[in-house]
C-alpha cells in the first residue's frame, strides 16, 4: 500500500494514507466514477484471515449504517473480498480530539462548549438507538477546526441489553481503553448506557485538564484507580469551568453507575441548562 497513487480497491482509488493502526490503515481515497472523496478502513493483510478482526469490521459497518446523525460518521460499504477487506465512510479531514490536546487547544479552545455539546450529541443519539459505544475516549472523536464533531469507530458496539441477558450470571469478555474504561467494564460485568456516560465524563475531563482523571505507572495502579479512587476535582486544572459542569463531570465519574446520568439523552439535557464555563 505504499504506492498509494497506483492502489485501487474496487472503484476506490487510494489517495495518501491517513494512519495505520495496529490492525488497520485509514485511506482517504477517490471514487474514480463519482469523483468523490471517503475515507476508505483497510483490514491489514496479516488479520484478514482472522475471524476477530473480520467480525470488528462487520460490527462497525452493521452498526454505523443505522447510526444516521449529523454528528456520526457516516458508513457507506463493507466489502469482505479475498484480496482485501475494508470499510468505506463519510470524508471528514478532521484530527482526533486526541490530536488536539496533545499538540494544544489553541483558537480550538473558543470552541470548546460546541465540541462538547456536539460529542454528547452524538452518543446520545446512538444510546436513543439502543446502542452502547463501549469505547468511548477522544480518539474516537473527529473534530474540525470550526469545532465541528464526529463520532467514529463502532467495532466494540454493542446492543443495550435485554430482560434476558440482564439474567445471564457470566462474566463478559473486558474490552476498551484502559483510561476511560468504567468499573463496571473493568470488572467484566452488564454494561448499560451509564458506562459510555462514565467515559463521556472522562473525556471531558481530558479535553479540559489536559490529561485524563487517573493516570497509573502500571496498568493494575490504573485500573485501581478507576475502581476505587476519588477523581480530582475539575476546577484544580481549568479554573473557569463553571460549578455546576465540574459538578456534572465529577457524577458521570461516580463509581456506582445508578449515581451518574442514566444515558448521553440525560448529559444531554443537563448541558442545555448549564454552560461549561462561568
Amino acid at each position: 500500500m505504499s504506492q498509494a497513487l497506483t492502489r485501487r480497491l474496487g472503484p476506490y482509488r487510494l489517495i495518501s494514507l491517513v494512519y495505520t493502526g495496529a490492525t488497520t490503515q485509514l485511506w482517504q481515497a477517490v471514487h474514480e466514477g463519482e469523483h468523490k472523496y471517503y475515507a476508505v478502513k483497510v483490514l491489514l493483510d496479516q488479520f484478514r484471515e482472522s475471524r476477530e478482526h473480520l467480525r470488528f469490521l462487520r460490527r462497525e459497518y452493521e452498526v454505523g449504517r443505522q447510526l444516521l446523525h449529523p454528528r456520526i460518521i457516516r458508513v457507506h460499504k463493507l466489502e469482505l473480498g479475498p484480496n482485501a477487506a475494508y470499510l468505506v465512510m463519510e470524508w471528514f479531514p478532521a484530527p482526533s480530539m486526541r490530536s488536539w490536546i496533545q499538540r494544544g487547544l489553541g483558537d480550538l479552545a473558543s470552541q470548546i462548549e460546541k465540541i462538547i455539546l456536539q460529542a454528547t450529541e452524538a452518543l446520545a443519539f446512538m444510546h436513543t438507538q439502543g446502542w452502547i459505544h463501549r469505547d468511548v475516549k477522544p480518539d474516537n472523536f473527529l473534530v474540525s477546526p470550526q469545532g465541528e464533531v464526529k463520532l467514529i469507530d463502532f467495532a466494540l458496539a454493542r446492543r443495550q441489553a435485554g430482560i434476558l441477558e440482564r439474567l445471564l450470571p457470566f462474566r463478559r469478555r473486558i474490552q476498551g481503553t484502559q483510561s476511560y474504561m468504567s468499573p463496571e467494564q473493568i470488572r467484566g460485568q452488564l454494561l448499560e448506557a451509564a458506562s459510555d456516560v462514565y467515559s463521556l465524563g472522562c473525556t471531558f475531563f481530558h479535553l479540559l485538564a489536559g490529561q485524563p482523571p487517573f493516570s497509573g505507572t502500571t496498568t493494575t495502579e490504573l485500573l485501581h484507580k478507576h475502581l476505587r479512587a476519588v477523581p480530582p476535582p475539575l476546577e484544580r486544572y481549568q479554573p473557569k469551568v463553571n460549578p455546576a459542569f465540574a459538578d456534572l463531570v465529577r457524577r458521570m465519574l461516580s463509581k456506582s453507575p445508578k449515581e451518574r446520568p442514566r444515558s448521553a439523552q440525560e448529559v444531554l439535557e443537563e448541558l442545555n441548562r448549564i454552560p461549561v464555563f462561568r
